[in-house]
């Protein structure tokens, strides 16, 4: 590899690219696999819960993936044991990731009777009398109140779900261009920057997204009705549902350790990369060390 020859904002010349491609397409890269890979819970679907969250992922990549990895052992797990009682062979786990954001709302009739008086009261009342849990989805159709036939049909979630096909297209097509650049220079012995360093980072975490909720309805339009047959009874503890979900212990630290060794594996790559000033040595050190768990 030839020397390192550092130099001030370059524009684009005519046979390759300059400063500004080169931030416009990291930064675009970035907010791509940052943006477009929000799934976000029913109760959460709000401009300023996707802002939190997007915020969340710039400062900790390696956390959006924790949360993938996590939402995806739920999902599975609850297709798995939903899949153990009669007539449920074909839950799939686009339906388990249904449950799992909060897709499913419960009718029962039985409550209208008791509507509180005032509006505040009613309101949180009837928010709370339809929020279907995961762990109470289970119990539910372990004790037969919900039957097969009672559950939305695989074409039913699929209605009232989005998918955001046109984001996750976009973003796949995106990174995998990032990647094949990336790829190009490694195989050329070119030097690459340390923007494109950082944004590794980002595109690794953000592809174990796509990859771990592929099967994840991204938008849930409308919150499919279920009548169960009964009263709801008593629910079980939360750990009922074989989730990650109140996941406590070595099996949460790991799986955290192990998201945040690839941003942190990425950085290290680039510590000991010649800057051209001390100024921007600190610079990329400092903003590196808040992004590590």
């Amino acid at each position: 590899m030839s020397d390192i020859e550092f130099q001030g904002w370059t524009p684009d010349p005519s046979d390759a690219r300059g400063t500004a491609s080169l931030i416009w397409s990291c930064m675009a890269t970035i907010f791509l696999t940052t943006w477009a890979a929000h799934h976000p819970m029913v109760s959460q679907t709000g401009f300023k819960h996707r802002l939190a969250r997007f915020i969340r992922s710039i400062m900790l990549p390696e956390y959006q993936a924790f949360h993938a990895i996590d939402f995806l052992t739920g999902a599975l797990k609850l297709r798995n044991i939903i899949r153990t009682r009669p007539g449920w062979k074909d839950w799939t786990l686009c339906q388990a990731f249904h449950v799992v954001i909060g897709g499913w709302k419960l009718e029962e009739t039985k409550y209208q009777r008791r509507r509180p008086r005032k509006l505040m009261a009613w309101m949180a009342f009837a928010a709370g009398m339809f929020q279907t849990s995961p762990w109470t989805f289970v119990d539910l159709v372990v004790v037969s109140k919900i039957l097969r036939s009672d559950a939305p049909s695989p074409d039913d979630t699929r209605n009232r779900t989005g998918f955001g096909r046109l984001a996750k297209a976009l973003t796949v097509f995106q990174v995998l261009w990032f990647l094949a650049n990336i790829t190009w220079r490694l195989a050329t012995k070119r030097h690459i920057s340390l923007l494109k360093v950082l944004t590794a980072a980002y595109v690794v975490c953000g592809l174990s997204v796509y990859v771990a909720l592929f099967c994840c309805p991204q938008v849930v339009r409308e919150p499919s009705i279920v009548a169960a047959s009964g009263t709801l009874g008593t629910t079980s503890s939360p750990g009922t549902l074989p989730s990650t979900f109140e996941l406590g212990g070595r099996l949460s630290y790991l799986l955290w350790a192990l998201m945040g060794s690839v941003c942190v594996g990425v950085y290290l790559a680039a510590w000991t990369y010649p800057f051209n000033s001390d100024v921007a040595w600190w610079l990329w050190r400092g903003s590196v060390r808040p992004c590590c768990p």
